[in-house]
């Protein structure tokens, strides 16, 4: 059996054509982008042969320790910790085929250590030159990690195959980097939410006080409207400064396409899939968006929520609350190493793919 005129039943040729089958069936979604990231597959790739062979004793038997073992093993760790990603549906068995080539190019190394203790197929080296063949059939290895975020795994393999990243991948997109809010969510997660609860708890606890005076207890549910407006209003005028910071975070990642932010709860079934691009996007937005509550980004105050920091504004209920007008975006720096500052991004407004429209 042969491939390209290629021997299939050579375990270096099964592997180059497994590991490219891999690479081009996630080379492109519908959408023109790639969903995941080659090397996080090969990484866990290399943990299940890593498994069936017995331990890296057994996978690198008969050769020396050197950079590439060191790499791989790296790459075996990663790959063993790894979560699960997104459903692969068919592209299961294309890495399951993969996982059976590699373990096949192990074992090879093992079956042939001569008298000397040395195998003439260190796996390490095989692999690698599996890899390096897997890059030219792909267009070399910006093709191969076009769209993606720079990851661990990815500066990994590449130091394997001795080439060096560019800093540029993530402009290789060709659609826009669609990206989901979740005001709600969001607010949580800065302590927000807790804030505007505990301000509201008296209020709720006087309304229904029949003891209270009727003066009193209608001046508590006035109250409580206007703080629950106030809120309402700090959210909206965040999730204003979000969209408002996209097209600046677009031009500090090297994007050359808008970042498109879509409003709405993160169990929407309308929500926007996920890949690394768009968290790695929605990370650098949260970031970088000012927080109305305390007029600073949260990276103006790493390791800090903003509920936490001292002077933070919270609901008041009295109408000129400072949160009810969105806050300027802060000013992001351009990459020390990007040259000259691509074009901005066409500004992409939010939509809210709910039928109902926003809620806040």
């Amino acid at each position: 059996m042969t491939h390209d005129d290629l021997p299939m039943n050579d375990p270096h040729v099964a592997t180059m054509v497994a590991l490219t089958a891999v690479a081009r069936e996630r080379q492109l979604t519908d959408a023109g982008e790639r969903p995941f990231d080659f090397a996080d597959e090969l990484a866990e790739i290399l943990a299940a042969v890593n498994a069936r062979v017995g331990g890296t004793d057994e996978l690198f038997a008969g050769q020396p320790a050197t950079e590439r073992t060191e790499l791989i093993t790296s790459l075996i760790a990663a790959g063993t910790q790894r979560r699960p990603g997104p459903d692969r549906g068919i592209h299961e068995a294309t890495v399951f085929r993969a996982i059976v080539a590699v373990t096949e190019l192990a074992r090879q190394a093992v079956a042939y250590i001569a008298d000397d203790g040395r195998s003439p197929f260190p796996f390490a080296d095989e692999l690698t030159d599996a890899l390096d063949s897997v890059a030219t059939r792909i267009g070399g290895i910006e093709e191969l990690f076009a769209g993606q975020p720079i990851t661990p795994n990815m500066t990994t393999v590449a130091a394997l195959l001795g080439s060096a990243l560019p800093d540029t991948l993530p402009g290789h997109r060709s659609e826009p980097v669609r990206v989901l809010l979740d005001v709600d969510d969001q607010f949580d997660a800065f302590g927000l939410w807790d804030d505007y609860r505990w301000a509201l708890q008296g209020l709720l606890i006087a309304d229904p006080d029949e003891n209270l005076p009727e003066e009193a207890r209608r001046r508590a549910a006035a109250a409580d409207q206007a703080i629950r407006a106030d809120y309402t209003a700090q959210k909206a005028a965040y999730a204003e400064n979000y969209i408002s910071t996209a097209p600046q975070v677009a031009r500090d990642l090297g994007l050359h396409v808008p970042i498109e932010v879509l409003l709405g709860p993160h169990y929407d079934p309308a929500a926007p899939a996920i890949d690394p691009l768009s968290e790695h996007v929605t990370w650098a937005l949260t970031q970088a968006t000012v927080v109305p509550a305390t007029g600073q980004a949260p990276r103006d105050h790493p390791g800090r929520r903003p509920a936490d920091l001292p002077g933070t504004r919270q609901p008041t209920g009295t109408g000129d609350h400072p949160g009810a007008k969105p806050s300027p975006p802060a000013p992001t720096q351009p990459r020390a190493d990007s040259g000259t500052i691509p074009s901005p991004p066409t500004k992409c407004p939010s939509h809210d793919h709910r039928s109902h429209g926003l809620h806040l």
